[in-house]
């Protein structure tokens, strides 16, 4: 397979990207957390002269709303870039098996976050029989792939193995430092799933 990361710095500069997937507007920027808002009891749309998030607030979201068709997009993006990382990092020389592996167990538990979010937006995550999950994705794509939906008891598999897999990698770490993935982190968010 081809080397996607010349060394460990191209490895840690692509991680620091899959973070920054995190913030755009589409994402946990602004427009994730508010449409889950609007969504609930926790805040209100309405007379900002904005149809499309005045259609989350009649709860008639349409087929066409841009904000869920670019939510949607960003999460892939965090998934598409943790897979990158995923894909590279076995590929890269002169680093320690330690670093390689809290690399690995960060870009799990991102995509695994990612994926979690996705089912909590766009698929019926509070029924383990049903066959709306969503689209799973654990290998880097190209233009022409189609990722079938997933059921959900499926997608729940395998945001688990991705969390229990960055649990075992970050065991032994004590590092707590709230800026990056760490154990305390991957079990708070596996507590969550569960």
């Amino acid at each position: 397979s081809p080397q996607l990361f010349k060394d460990s710095t191209g490895l840690s500069e692509a991680l620091t990207g899959l973070y920054s997937t995190l913030e755009v507007q589409e994402y946990y920027g602004a427009d994730y957390p508010m449409l889950c808002d609007l969504n609930s009891d926790n805040g209100v749309a309405g007379g900002y002269n904005n149809t499309l998030l005045n259609e989350f607030g009649s709860y008639s979201v349409s087929a066409s709303n841009n904000y869920t068709t670019n939510t949607y997009v960003a999460i892939y993006k965090t998934i598409a870039t943790a897979n990158a990382i995923l894909a590279g990092e076995s590929t890269v020389t002169g680093a320690s098996q330690n670093y390689l592996g809290t690399v690995k167990a960060q870009a799990l538990t991102l995509r695994a976050m990612a994926h979690f979010d996705l089912l909590r937006a766009y698929g019926y995550h509070w029924d383990l029989t049903s066959a709306y999950g969503i689209p799973v994705v654990t290998t880097v794509q190209t233009s022409t792939s189609v990722v079938p939906r997933s059921t959900v008891a499926a997608t729940y598999a395998a945001i688990i193995s991705d969390l229990t897999q960055a649990a075992t990698l970050l065991s032994g770490n004590t590092n707590r430092n709230p800026n990056y993935v760490n154990p305390a982190i991957v079990n708070a968010l596996l507590a969550r799933v569960y």
